[in-house]
């Protein structure tokens, strides 16, 4: 950069006119953008004709261009049957366009003399006009479009790209020749009433600039231009990338410029609580070729009712801009984990609660989430495959805003990095972990019903019916129906966390496994309807109650089990896995209990027994509880190894 006394220093006299060159070539500038823009839009019309074609008048008015007949371009430009365009008066803006390039470079020239860098865009500048068309007839041949307005410098130089260097040199000088600073925003040429808004605009960018972390970039300039105030910062020094405030009296204009108009969308999204009236120049797609990766504008205008409410939207405004910077880039990278729209919304949620994305860029972006992922055993998660498999959509957005926050409160608070991912992947375990809580809770309320379900069977081999007419016993089968589809919903529930995350398969076939007691449960209470029409031999209904009797014991342990396990996981104290290991035990043994109980009641009917309804009911009846009895000791053994063995890591 050009310091301000070397150029007095080298220069004398001629330094005191430096200043309302740079101010001429900056509205040149301006102009140039407007030109671009005008035959950008023009040749979309041509060759993807709209109803409403583009309307630039707001675009021409904030360049400084005065003449009105330009608006009706775009309108009435078309493509000839020999591919090449037809855009009234290109000859006469092209010149217009080499005129304002040629005005941006006088300062440059003037501040550097014979040096090198104004020299090498004056012979840019020739090569570019020389290699122009005639435009005979205003045609526009194939290709010229890409050569004027492209922003790719490895498909070669344009009119483009060479209006984007001298704009920065011409910011390195107008900083150099500033007359003073005015809260960090570098000024000349303002008048007293300028300076409330300039120091409204830079109390915003102050406010936030700290969330940019090392990157470059928010360097404000402000000079009055044209009888107005031009305000224009180089948010993050992206080449095509621009941002022009323009205040004249309680009117705000802003300017955007941008390759990326996901990225202007999103910059337009944030001022919805201002009355700001958006006019933009969209690409479309499938005109990409016309000149390269074309860049978009958009235009916002703003009627300040009151001078406070000009100096807030102002304010806001700056304080909004650091948020663009490396936009893109953290959007391509949340990519990695949600759609398009989400990555969008995360990036809208960080700039709503000023926390941004900056950060987590500095920290290595994607791979931050994919480190936390490697360092959690069991997790497995490849590049290109989202997370929502893991952790379920409403999850993985809560657990990437969690990963935007910490990242930037930690770099704020000086946290060292290693601390920031411990804190990353700590939170990933426990969200995982929370996921296979609400499992266990899934499996825990199955328990409280295959308890009730048991205790249901106990009772009712307990009643002494009155006659064939006795309801009790339909309406206990009736009640176990109902507590046995409150299972298969939450079994239904247990395979859509399943789908949707990466669910232990331990626990999803303990949820299957609960179920399937829940129907054996069923089917016996089913089979005790027929009790009121058979014989009840007393020896055999006894040795039925005791092995009902064992069930609910086993049921109540089964609530334990699943009760003490997520307190196993977390590590709990000695008396909580004494207990949780001796209900684990009680079970296997009440399993074992229900077999000689079985045997019993097979003694029994050979006995005491000889009615085929009988013989038929009772051995089916205990068969079932032989079977949920079997089940709760097969979901005990399962529930020892989740708890007690290390299937995801330790939380």
């Amino acid at each position: 950069m050009v310091a301000k006394s070397r150029i007095l220093d080298s220069l004398g006299e001629k330094a005191l006119l430096l200043p309302q060159s740079v101010t001429a070539a900056l509205l040149a500038n301006d102009r140039v953008k407007y030109y671009l823009t005008l035959l950008q839009a023009a040749a979309l019309q041509a060759t993807s004709p709209m109803e409403q074609p583009p309307d630039l008048t707001a675009e021409r008015i904030a360049s400084g261009e005065p003449d009105a007949s330009l608006d009706g371009v775009p309108a009435r430009s078309e493509r000839r049957e020999s591919g090449e365009l037809y855009i009234p008066e290109i000859s006469r803006i092209h010149h217009q366009i080499l005129d304002a390039v040629a005005l941006m470079l006088r300062p440059i020239e003037t501040a550097e003399g014979d040096q090198g860098a104004a020299r090498e865009y004056t012979a840019r500048l020739q090569r570019l006009a020389a290699s122009a068309p005639r435009f005979d007839g205003d045609r526009v041949p194939p290709g010229f479009m890409m050569s004027l307005a492209s922003v790719d410098r490895s498909a070669g130089d344009s009119i483009h790209l060479l209006v984007m260097d001298l704009h920065k040199a011409l910011n390195r000088l107008q900083a150099a020749i500033a007359e003073e600073n005015v809260r960090g925003a570098r000024v000349y040429g303002i008048e007293a009433a300028d300076r409330a808004a300039i120091e409204a605009f830079q109390e915003g960018v102050n406010a936030t600039a700290h969330l940019k972390f090392d990157h470059p970039g928010l360097g404000t300039t402000a000079t009055r231009a044209g009888g107005r105030l031009v305000i224009q910062n180089d948010i993050g020094t992206t080449d095509a990338h621009v941002l022009i405030v323009r205040v004249d009296d309680r009117s705000v204009t802003v300017t955007g410029t941008d390759v990326h108009p996901q990225r202007l969308r999103f910059f337009e999204s944030m001022f919805e609580r201002y009355p700001v009236h958006w006019q933009s120049v969209h690409a479309q797609p499938a005109q990409k070729l016309l000149a390269g990766e074309a860049f978009e504008t958009s235009t916002g205008r703003l009627e300040a009712q009151t001078q406070d409410q000009l100096l807030g939207f102002l304010r806001f405004l700056g304080s909004r801009i650091v948020f663009l910077i490396d936009w893109n880039r953290a959007r391509k990278r949340l990519r990695q984990f949600v759609g398009r729209t989400d990555a969008i919304a995360l990036l809208t949620w960080a700039a709503q609660e000023n926390v941004g994305h900056r950060a987590f860029l500095e920290l290595g972006g994607e791979e931050l989430i994919y480190e936390a992922v490697r360092h959690s055993a069991g997790l497995s998660v490849q590049y290109g495959e989202r997370l929502e498999a893991l952790l379920g959509s409403d999850v993985l957005l809560a657990y990437l805003k969690y990963v935007l926050r910490t990242a930037s409160r930690g770099l704020l608070e000086r946290k060292p990095p290693a601390l920031i991912r411990d804190e990353i992947r700590a939170e990933l375990l426990r969200q995982f972990h929370s996921i296979q809580e609400i499992v266990l809770d899934l499996a825990a309320r199955q328990s409280d019903l295959i308890f009730d379900l048991a205790c249901g069977v106990r009772d009712g081999l307990l009643y002494t019916p009155s006659g064939a007419d006795d309801r009790r016993l339909p309406r206990l089968a009736a009640r176990a129906t109902r507590l046995e589809h409150q299972a298969d919903d939450l079994v239904r529930r247990s395979n859509e966390l399943a789908r949707e995350r990466q669910v232990p398969d331990l626990l999803t076939a303990l949820i299957a496994r609960s179920d399937d007691i829940a129907d054996h449960f069923e089917e016996a209470t089913f089979l005790m309807g027929f009790l009121p029409r058979i014989d009840q031999a007393a020896p055999v209904l006894a040795a039925v109650r005791e092995l009902a009797r064992l069930l609910v014991d086993g049921a109540q342990e089964l609530v334990k089990c699943i009760a003490y396990a997520p307190l196993i996981r977390r590590g709990a104290a000695s008396d909580d896995v004494h207990a949780f290991l001796e209900a684990v035990n009680r079970l296997v043994a009440i399993e074992v209990e229900t077999d000689a109980a079985q045997r019993q009641v097979t003694k029994c009917l050979i006995d005491e027994v000889q009615g085929a309804r009988e013989m038929f009911v009772f051995p089916e009846l205990v068969r079932y509880l032989e079977k949920a009895a079997d089940q709760m000791a097969r979901s005990a053994a399962m529930l020892r190894e989740y708890a007690l063995t290390d299937t995801i890591g330790a939380w």
